[in-house]
């Protein structure tokens, strides 16, 4: 932090260089163009995997997988074929907001720092937060959240199906979030401020085809909504003091899905992997398997001595 200012990081989920440079030289980002030209743009080599429980969970440590633990959205308890979801009580590591408990923080829609655990300022973490009495610290913020309609994420599976609806809850919900993080920024004196937009993950997900060609229906919506990603952008750089430092990155890149491979499917089509009838999930796993697969795209071996039904052997591999 410059001059002992403050900091703010601004996260822009699931956005590419490539994205960002296209828009702001097109001038649907004006704000982010300024930026672009008075700091620095660059490519950065995202985790591997390349998934946002990974990557946000390096960003907010600074070490890699191998050292938070954190490899998917997804893992299996040891010893069984249980599955089982990352939460935050899992990560191995520190977070920068764990590490040094003297500065004040204010942190806003992290992805997989769920559920919210103490912190000297505030937290009300992101997806997946299935509990919002469990993602606020301190809880007494709990009833600010309610009133404002505070949302973590868009109900993604009715938004799937509608573009109108996917557009209207995105605007929504940043807004809301925005709302929130301009309340604490005169309330609280803080010293590192991480805000996230997870909004730019879920319209690329859903609407990249549309960025892609001008002529789809939704070209307009989709440009118009990172206009407005642009504006709260400007929002909260416009009230940055002299001294003040700003960061902002994003977790992952974004491409056009063209086929999508079950690699599990094709495991049991080869021969590697094994299931018995009747039974569903990992727990299916039988008798034989040489490896399967967890999300994303992580092939496992069925190693004998970690796994119930594991058999193959140190040496085999």
């Amino acid at each position: 932090m410059a001059g002992g200012g403050r900091l703010l990081i601004i996260g822009l989920d699931g956005v590419p260089y490539s994205l960002i440079r296209d828009l702001a030289e097109r001038g649907v980002m004006p704000n982010m163009a300024g930026l672009i030209e008075e700091g620095v743009l660059t490519k950065m080599a995202p985790t591997i995997p390349d998934v946002s429980a990974v990557s946000w969970s390096t960003i907010i440590t600074g070490v890699n997988p191998g050292e938070h633990g954190v490899y998917g959205f997804t893992n299996l308890l040891r010893g069984t074929y249980i599955l089982t979801f990352h939460d935050f009580t899992k990560l191995k590591a520190p977070t920068f907001w764990q590490t040094d408990k003297l500065k004040r923080y204010v942190v806003i829609n992290v992805p997989s720092t769920y559920p919210a655990s103490e912190i000297n300022g505030f937290i009300v973490t992101g997806f997946v937060s299935p509990d919002l009495k469990k993602a606020v610290y301190p809880p007494e913020y709990l009833s600010l959240l309610q009133e404002m309609g505070y949302r973590v994420d868009i109900d993604v599976a009715r938004c799937r199906q509608s573009p109108m609806l996917l557009f209207s809850e995105l605007s929504e919900t940043l807004d809301t979030r925005l709302k929130l993080c301009l309340r604490l920024w005169s309330e609280l004196d803080w010293d590192v401020t991480m805000f996230v937009i997870t909004g730019t993950d879920r319209v690329g997900h859903f609407q990249w085809k549309a960025y892609l060609d001008e002529d789809d229906r939704w070209h307009g919506a989709f440009l118009e909504f990172f206009n407005h990603v642009d504006r709260v952008i400007g929002e909260l750089v416009s009230r940055l003091r002299r001294n003040d430092g700003l960061i902002m990155l994003s977790d992952h890149g974004m491409e056009l899905l063209e086929v999508e491979v079950n690699l599990n499917a094709y495991l049991a089509s080869e021969g590697y992997l094994r299931l018995y009838k009747g039974r569903r999930g990992y727990n299916a796993i039988a008798e034989g398997t040489l490896a399967f697969a967890l999300e994303p795209s992580r092939i496992y071996l069925n190693w004998e001595g970690r796994y119930p039904r594991g058999c193959v052997k140190k040496g085999e591999e």
